[in-house]
């Protein structure tokens, strides 16, 4: 095989990495935004996987979902560490990238918990309190779960700056989409990035008072922020609204699996 068929594929691997990865991404957040919006504030990303195990045939969908979430924790570690996208080495391209391991290593625990669910077991023991007790222990484990604090918090921002700027549009592939599917991505794209903003500054905020008072049990993750939410004047709509936004990210993320712009 020369060196261009061999270029090329790896890109189509990568392609199916993505693909399905965002696929199965956009179906755990379409569960979790759909609870929400029905008031359920408890859906947080394990709830989801055990929601999808109870419908019938639910182990075989599962099972599909573990592979996707599997092949996009695959495909984050693969743009954090061989950059196929040529993302650079400056600051800012570094924090991407590691943010992008981050990501690749917390949808591999979402595998991990699917593939529990599958088997019998319990999916409950890679929660935010579980892994923050475990830092806690830990020499400087206050200083660390700090620091993912004020990343999450950091994620928020990019998160705002994309629902304002629609940056993500950079991913599509927009010659491949009409007018229409372009304006309902990006419509969609926004307000999922615009929720995501709400849960990564909450969660966020949960780190930072664990690290301040030592104690795990401030801590939280999508579930817990979700039920922050509701419990705030005006709950129920904040938590709908959410819900809403969620809901609208996974469509985004189907959008990404049909659209996005193909690996070189």
């Amino acid at each position: 095989m020369d060196s261009g068929s061999h270029v090329t594929a790896q890109a189509d691997w990568l392609k199916i990495l993505a693909r399905a990865g965002y696929a199965a991404k956009g179906v755990v957040y379409l569960i979790i935004g759909g609870f929400a919006v029905q008031g359920v504030a408890s859906s947080g990303s394990s709830h989801a996987l055990s929601t999808i195990g109870q419908q019938p045939f639910g182990k075989l969908l599962l099972g599909f979902v573990a592979l996707g979430l599997l092949a996009y924790a695959a495909w984050r570690l693969v743009q954090g560490v061989a950059d196929p996208e040529d993302e650079g080495t400056n600051a800012t391209a570094i924090a991407k990238r590691v943010g992008y391991v981050a990501s690749g290593v917390i949808y591999l625990g979402l595998a991990i918990s699917a593939a529990q669910i599958i088997t019998g077991g319990s999916s409950s023991g890679g929660g935010a309190q579980d892994w923050t007790a475990r830092v806690l222990n830990v020499t400087f484990g206050r200083w660390l779960i700090a620091a993912v604090g004020v990343s999450v918090l950091l994620g928020a921002l990019h998160q705002l700056q994309q629902a304002v700027t629609a940056g993500f549009k950079e991913d599509f592939a927009l010659d491949d989409m009409s007018n229409t599917e372009q304006t309902w991505a990006i419509r969609a794209g926004r307000a999922g990035h615009a929720a995501r903003t709400m849960v990564y500054s909450i969660i966020g905020w949960f780190l930072l008072r664990a690290a301040m008072t030592a104690n795990s049990s401030e801590a939280g993750g999508l579930g817990k922020a979700l039920d922050t939410l509701q419990q705030q004047p005006y709950g129920r709509w904040l938590l709908g609204a959410a819900g809403l936004g969620l809901v609208s990210y996974g469509v985004y993320c189907f959008v990404m699996a049909r659209y996005r712009k193909a690996v070189t």
